[in-house]
């Protein structure tokens, strides 16, 4: 590859990764468009993660329902752990056709669908009379999970102001974590049928709020609305704000895309990407098999097995967050960061996919067989999560580099190996 075709190639991944970024220099002479926040941009987001407060309420679930369920339906632990990871099952399916779908109807309707399979997957569990149900209703509310994964931090940084676009994807997973606090809390005052319906309440909000926020602004390009855009982005940043430039870097964005080829499955194994996708596929796996879905999914029956309270536990659990504060602050978070700003542009969306639908697959492996070990050792399983974390401190140390301050650029130059 030429040293010209290897700038471009760059040069288009840094637009593609800041898309608002094109016209820095413009910015900084004459200031682009207005970056303030609105009340639409707050409450469309607040739309948004009403869904990951859905993902956090229903992977919490399993463990306040355990005790219940296992009593009521007559449970051995076999079926209960298989009731346990059918959520990443479902999640699995949902995670090869999540991008198409939001490409293909929009954000807001890829929302709208995502809070109709949590409400079908909350009414199949609360009217389950038998396993069977149980599980359809998990896999259900799992596929609905990976859509809502998928599209939620999407939409909400092709909505945010450029200034704040960080501030507003984190309260994903802010939101992600109080719908864990909010189970473990509540499933300690009522039974699980009624943790159901509690469980469909926000889902209705979100599938309610759907209609009442904007598109995406890029989305309504891609598909050739752009009569549209100013509309829409006036409607974000205000009646009076300038959208010209934000408009005209859109514009600019979506045509970059459009002009670059697509990458055949089989072109991300080249070597030149061997330490881009170890160190994707790397963080994403040591931070799913360092059991932070085990203790999410199990909460109530490590309690048990250590011998204390579960009710006490799981609301102390609820109110401080212990270990899920910390995990959200770094490897629930930062790797999909790392993994953006490595993957190189032209094989992102074929390695994306893979690494999504492995990050999946590695929960399943994870929420079911979590519970057995735990049963064959409660300490021994600790142990071995603990072991599994110290070796992703030796992973992070050893392979994966600094990004913070350095270009597009600079990064790529220092991982992929240019033939």
């Amino acid at each position: 590859m030429e040293d010209g075709q290897v700038n471009r190639r760059l040069l288009l991944e840094e637009k593609i990764e800041d898309p608002d970024g094109g016209s820095r220099g413009e910015a900084a002479e004459g200031g682009i468009s207005s970056s303030s926040v609105t009340a639409v941009v707050v409450f469309s987001t607040s739309v948004a993660v009403v869904g990951s407060f859905s993902y956090g309420f229903a992977a919490g679930f399993s463990s306040q329902a355990e005790s219940g369920i296992r009593s009521d339906l007559g449970l051995s632990t076999a079926a209960y752990s298989l009731f346990g990871s059918m959520l990443t099952i479902g999640g699995m399916v949902g995670a090869t056709v999540s991008g198409k779908v939001a490409d293909l109807i929009g954000r807001r309707f890829t929302m709208l669908l995502s809070g109709a399979w949590f409400i079908l997957g909350w009414l199949a569990i609360l009217f389950a009379q038998g396993a069977w149900m149980l599980d359809i209703g998990r896999a259900v509310l799992g596929f609905g999970i990976a859509l809502q994964t998928f599209v939620a931090p999407a939409y909400i940084g092709e909505i945010s102001p450029k200034n704040t676009r960080g501030g507003f994807t984190a309260a994903n997973q802010l939101l992600n974590c109080c719908g864990l606090s909010v189970v473990y809390f509540v499933g300690n005052l009522v039974t699980w049928r009624t943790l159901a319906i509690i469980g469909i309440i926000p889902c209705m909000v979100q599938v309610v709020g759907v209609f009442f926020i904007p598109e995406s602004p890029r989305w309504l390009v891609k598909i050739g609305k752009e009569k549209d855009l100013d509309a829409t982005l006036r409607r974000l940043r205000g009646k009076d704000a300038d959208v010209s430039q934000e408009a005209a870097d859109i514009r600019d964005y979506i045509e970059i895309v459009q002009q670059l080829p697509k990458a055949k499955f089989l072109d991300m194994f080249q070597r030149k990407y061997a330490h881009s996708l170890t160190i994707g596929f790397g963080l994403l796996l040591l931070a799913i098999f360092g059991g932070t879905v085990g203790i999410s999914y199990y909460a109530s029956s490590i309690y048990e097995a250590a011998g204390c309270s579960v009710s006490v536990g799981t609301t102390t659990m609820a109110i401080v967050q212990l270990y899920v504060a910390t995990f959200s602050a770094g490897m629930a978070s930062t790797p999909w960061v790392v993994v953006s700003e490595m993957l190189p542009l032209d094989i992102k969306g074929p390695a994306g996919s893979l690494i999504t639908f492995c990050n999946w697959a590695s929960a399943w492996v994870v929420s079911y067989g979590y519970i057995f070990i735990l049963d064959w050792s409660p300490a021994g399983t600790f142990f071995i999560l603990a072991g599994i974390c110290a070796s992703t401190v030796v992973f992070v140390a050893k392979l994966v580099p600094e990004t913070k301050g350095r270009t597009l650029e600079e990064i790529q130059a220092s991982l992929t190996l240019f033939t």
